[in-house]
């Protein structure tokens, strides 16, 4: 397996694994809106919208390689709604379903660290979760993430992890 960042030469691989993955997420969380896959296709999958992640230079666009195929998605960067010059966001880990329980997630989050080690001012990791999504609450706990329960906003749970 290979992380390396995105380019707009991976965009049609970003949009097939985001649309096997939502599907699966929606299953697992039991969302029962049936245009939950579609609108989040449009607006955050979009080639445009992918575009402007990639160029994006306060967030990092990250994949996952297997045989030259993306199994794995990690964009984390400065806090959408948030100021704190100490703290960086995920805002979205993906990992093809076919992909799971294979260390990728993890090899995610610790690239996530590395980088974020060399800029001393940096000193946590944020991160949004369902409190529907027991698998994902208890991958992020695995690695030291916690739940904060005073940051929880519209309805989802906030975990850190303090580098």
């Amino acid at each position: 397996m290979m992380i390396r960042k995105a380019s707009e030469n991976d965009i049609e691989g970003i949009r097939a694994l985001a649309q096997a993955t939502l599907r699966q997420t929606m299953a697992a969380t039991k969302i029962e809106n049936p245009n939950y896959v579609d609108r989040m296709m449009e607006r955050i999958y979009s080639e445009e919208s992918l575009r402007r992640s990639i160029a994006n230079d306060s967030t990092t666009l990250l994949l996952a390689e297997v045989d030259e195929k993306i199994v794995g998605l990690c964009q984390f960067g400065s806090p959408l709604m948030d100021d704190c010059e100490d703290l960086k966001e995920i805002h979205r880990l993906l990992v093809h379903p076919d992909y799971y329980r294979r260390g990728i997630g993890t090899q995610f989050i610790e690239t996530v660290e590395d980088d974020l080690s060399e800029d001393a001012d940096i000193a946590r990791i944020s991160v949004y979760v369902s409190p529907s999504d027991m698998a994902r609450i208890r991958f992020y706990a695995t690695l030291g993430f916690h739940h904060e329960m005073t940051e929880d906003k519209d309805g989802e749970w906030y975990m850190e992890l303090d580098l």
